[in-house]
């Protein structure tokens, strides 16, 4: 059998996810044969949106919009556990549309063949995983100096920024980490200063979000170190972040 053809690959895809649309699988409730038994660290039974207990309702509406986010960073990069968390989601809220579609997407996506490897002219996708996230060298600039594209690394900033908003804190943290990692493989790279500083200036965001004030501020000390003259968008950061930057600051000139 030839490999399919990245045309062939998209066809299929369209076809059979209309397919499954038109043949009505998305049935409001749990997938058939879906396991609705609590995972670990979560209240058992487990509480539903519709749930009477206030409480109940509440967590089970945080739990969900936490479980899409999951699901939808791990669509592209490992179909599998995103379907699992699709359908744990319609456990929990089966009236979810998003979630009804995002099983039938998986589904299909578990049965197509591979796409062939080719490049695609398409911008990079901003459900980036951290394989994906390591930055591509490319040629030398006239100066010698190496040139990278940054393109997927600046993706997974958008990402951790999207979580961050959503206050999904834990979540964009652990994006950080990923990219501290990669990060910390190329900062002598034109471009890694002005990133390393993004990085720190958005981890003392989350911390202080956190309550971990000595962890922002030691994240701003070495965003300042990258860039001493720094200034914060008042427009785009909270006078708690613009006030935690001129304590560092301070704190730094006194000690010199």
């Amino acid at each position: 059998m030839k490999p399919a053809t990245a045309t062939q690959w998209i066809a299929w895809r369209s076809l059979a996810a209309a397919g499954a649309l038109l043949a009505g699988t998305l049935a409001v409730g749990p997938a058939a044969g879906s396991d609705c038994t609590a995972w670990s660290g979560e209240p058992s039974p487990l509480p539903r949106v519709d749930s009477r207990d206030p409480f109940s309702a509440q967590w089970a509406l945080l739990r969900s919009n936490e479980l899409a986010r999951k699901a939808e960073l791990a669509e592209d990069s490992d179909p599998t556990e995103s379907h699992h968390l699709w359908e744990h989601l319609l456990c929990i809220d089966p009236s979810n549309t998003a979630a009804q579609l995002g099983l039938t997407r998986t589904e299909t996506a578990q049965r197509l063949p591979p796409a062939p490897p080719t490049v695609s002219a398409a911008p990079p996708s901003r459900k980036v995983t951290e394989a994906r996230a390591a930055p591509k060298p490319t040629a030398a600039d006239p100066s010698g100096a190496a040139i990278i594209d940054w393109s997927e690394i600046d993706a997974r900033f958008a990402v951790a920024e999207e979580l961050f908003y959503d206050a999904l804190f834990r979540d964009a943290m652990s994006v950080l980490r990923g990219l501290r990692e990669q990060l910390d493989k190329h900062q002598d790279l034109r471009g890694g200063d002005e990133r390393r500083e993004r990085l720190e200036i958005l981890s003392a965001m989350l911390l202080l979000s956190l309550g971990e004030r000595a962890a922002a501020h030691a994240s701003l000390a070495r965003a300042l170190d990258k860039n001493p003259a720094l200034e914060l968008d008042p427009k785009l950061t909270s006078p708690k972040v613009q006030r935690a930057l001129e304590a560092v600051r301070s704190s730094r000139t006194a000690k010199n």
